[in-house]
Order: structure tokens, then sequence, then C-alpha cells
């Protein structure tokens, strides 16, 4: 019986057989002879445990060729300001001579923070070389000051409220609330008053004036109101002490109080009163209620609608609608009583007339 081992072996089998030993054999031999050229050829695996230690830095190479400049960049943000430059040896010199006469003191006025200006004077100018060459510089303001008229120069301006300081000439104080300088050497305080003399003053009340008749005159005058309300003086020397829509017209006149009251003649005074008229030279009125001085050196003391119009020394001194009508005529009182004769006059009664010389009624 054949076994199956010798079933299979053929002729063709043994060739094959013997083939691929022969084939083995050659690869082992052409191992030992192959040649890499490529680290493709080698596994990664061997290829990673193949490197070794980093060598030695190579000597620097030589500098290539500068490349062609780049295109200029966008603009930067601006810097912050630079650092004040110092002052010159000139302005040093000045400011060490300053220093000596001014001191902050942290808690003075007040508490409040000070600053002391001691042993030397303090000189406001204009810059103009002479104060009455106006440029609306020079002014010592005191206070938020609203704009209004204010071209004038060497002038103190205290206050302004609501409505605005106006001055407009030099030399001149002012204070309050909507006051008016338009004239030299004026001083104008309280609210809404107006001085457009030479030296007038108002120091006070509201609605006041001291006004030339020409506006625009240089002429020292210093008229003055000192209070009260629509009072006005308007001559040289003229005043209105207070009240209400009194005013002094005359050369030197006065008007010490009262309502409407009017002092026109030269030297002339109404002291109180409703509606008194003082309107010859040295008259007067006193008091009363439109009573009327209207000769030289003529007075009124009191009453009603009194009336003293004798060229001199005629006088009033109280009673209803008494007049002394010549030359140092009087009556003393009464109603409706005339003193008509030079030297003459009327104690009192009712309608009485002296008119003889040296008359004497009742």
């Amino acid at each position: 019986m054949t076994s199956p081992i010798r079933r299979h072996l053929s002729y063709a089998n043994v060739v094959a057989t013997m083939a691929l030993v022969f084939a083995m054999s050659g690869s082992a031999l052409a191992a030992k002879h192959y040649l890499i050229t490529s680290t493709s050829q080698i596994s990664p695996k061997v290829l990673k445990k193949l490197v070794g230690k980093t060598g030695a830095a190579g000597a620097r190479g030589a500098s290539g060729a500068q490349g062609s400049a780049g295109a200029q960049g966008p603009a930067g943000p601006a810097g912050a300001a630079g650092a004040t430059g110092a002052l010159s040896a000139a302005e040093a010199a000045t400011l060490k001579e300053i220093l000596p006469y001014i001191k902050f003191v942290s808690s003075g006025i007040g508490g409040k923070a000070t600053i002391q200006f001691s042993g030397a004077n303090v000189q406001i100018l204009s810059g103009t070389g002479d104060e009455s060459l106006v440029n609306g510089t020079g002014n010592l303001v005191v206070g938020y000051d609203e704009a209004g008229k204010q071209t004038g120069s060497n002038n103190i301006v205290m206050g302004g409220g609501s409505e605005p300081q106006n001055y407009t000439s030099f030399a001149s104080i002012i204070g309050g609330d909507d006051n008016t300088s338009t004239n030299a050497f004026t001083v104008v305080f309280g609210g809404a008053n107006r001085v457009s003399e030479v030296g007038g003053t108002v120091t006070g009340g509201e609605y006041n004036s001291a006004e030339a008749e020409n506006s625009e005159s240089k002429t020292e005058v210093y008229a003055s109101v000192s209070g009260g309300r629509k009072n006005t003086a308007t001559q040289e020397d003229a005043s209105v002490s207070g009240g209400l829509e009194n005013t002094a017209t005359g050369f030197d006149a006065s008007v010490g109080g009262g309502e409407k009251n009017q002092a026109s003649g030269e030297r002339a005074s109404v002291s109180g009163g409703f509606s008194g008229v003082a309107g010859g030279e040295w008259d007067s009125v006193s008091g009363g209620y439109e009573n009327k001085a209207a000769g030289k050196d003529a007075s009124i003391s009191g009453g009603f609608h009194g009336e003293a119009s004798g060229s001199n020394g005629s006088s009033v001194s109280g009673g209803f609608k008494n007049k002394a009508a010549e030359a140092y005529a009087w009556v003393g009182g009464g109603y409706e009583n005339l003193a008509s004769g030079k030297y003459a006059g009327v104690f009192a009664g009712k309608e009485e007339n002296a008119a003889t010389e040296f008359g004497a009624l009742p």
C-alpha cells in the first residue's frame, strides 16, 4: 500500500520545493550587500533608535545682505504733553525777588486757604500809561461779575448778582447789583443805581442816581444820594439823604428825606415832608405837605400848602394855606392868612392880611 506522502510527491512538487529553498538562501545573501539611500527605507521604529546626541554648534555663518526698506507704518497716537521748560536766568531772578513777599497759609481767613502779600504794594494797571485812557483792563473784580458794558479801567468792582455791573470810565468803586458808573471818580453801591457825574456817589438804596445834566461833562460835580428809592441829585455838591422820589437840582442843594420833595434853589434844602419845594437861594422847607419856599432866604417849618415868596427872609411856621409874600414877612399859623407887607406878621386866625409895613395881626 502506498503512503500518503508518496502519493503527493511528483516531479513538479520536488522542483518547486527546491526552487523555494534556493530563493530563501539568495535573499539572505542579498541582504549582506543591500544599499540604503533614504531614511524612508528604514522602519520609523528603527530610525528612532538610530538618532544620536546633538552635536556641538557650528561656526556662525556670514551675515546676509541687508533687505530692502519696508513700507511706512501708520502714525502712532499723540504723546503726552512735555514738561514745562525751565525758567530763564532772568525769570528765576525775578521770581526769587517776589517770593519773599508772598505767603501761603493753608488755614487762613475763615479757616480757608489764603495767599498773603506782606511788605509790598499790589498795583493793577491797564497798560495804557494813563489811567484816563480806558481799555477794559486794570480792574479789580471781586465775585462772579456777569457780562455787561464793562469798558472802563482801573476800577474796583464787587458783586454783580443776577444783573451785571456796568463801568465805562476809570477810578471808580462799584458794589452791589445792576449798578452803572459812566464817569470818573464815582462810588456806586446798592441796587440798580446810576452815577454819571464826575465824582458823584450813590451809596445805597435802589434806582437812585447822581446824574450830570451833560453826561459827557468832565467837570467835577460830586453830587450824592445816600439811600432811599428813586432819588436824584443832579448839580454840583447837591445831595439827597433818603426818602422816595426826591430831587436836589440846585447847586449845593439838599433833601433830607420825605417823598417827592425838591430842592431846586442854590443851597436850598428840604428836610422832609411831602412834595415840598425850596426853589430860591438859601430857601428851606422843614416838613409838612406841599409847602413852597420861593423867595430868597425864605422858609416854611410845616403845615399844609404854605408859601413863603417874599424877596428876602419871608417865613411861614405852619397852618393851612398861609402865605408870607413880602420881604421879612411872617405867618405863624392859622387858616389862609397872608402877610403881604414888609416886616408884617400874622400870628394866627383865619383869613387875616397884614398888608402894611410892620403890620401885625391879630
